[in-house]
This record gives structure tokens, C-alpha cells and sequence, in this order.
């Protein structure tokens, strides 16, 4: 329940003092069991994807390990 409390403060604020907000939920389970992230990222930026959130992507994968 805290983590709801927090996406709804945090979804206030935003539109309170006006900014921009990005969330990014990740389902880990099964998610990368088959596929190479480097070959995600690659093909966000071919598709024009910002590369501050292909950035902000890898920064959050890159202590994820596969078994």
C-alpha cells in the first residue's frame, strides 16, 4: 500500500507544480528470460525513442541477472 500512496503523491505533485512525470513499471518475471537487452535498447533508439529513457532503461536493468 505504501507504493500506491507514493505513485499518488508523486502524480499530485506533478500536477501540482506542472512537470512532466514518467512512470516505468517492470515485470521482471519470465520478462528477460529470452532476450537480449542490448538488442531492446538497439531498436528503441532505431525507433526514435528518446535516449534519456533508453538510458534510464538500462540503468534500471543493469544489475538484473537471468538464471
Amino acid at each position: 500500500m505504501d507504493h500506491i500512496f507514493t505513485i499518488n503523491q508523486l502524480l499530485e505533485h506533478s500536477r501540482e507544480y506542472k512537470f512532466t512525470l514518467c512512470i516505468v513499471f517492470n515485470n521482471y518475471k519470465k520478462a528477460l528470460d529470452s532476450i537480449a537487452l542490448n538488442a531492446v535498447l538497439k531498436v528503441l533508439a532505431e525507433q526514435g525513442i528518446d535516449t534519456n529513457y533508453i538510458k534510464l532503461l538500462k540503468e534500471a536493468n543493469s544489475d538484473c541477472t537471468k538464471k
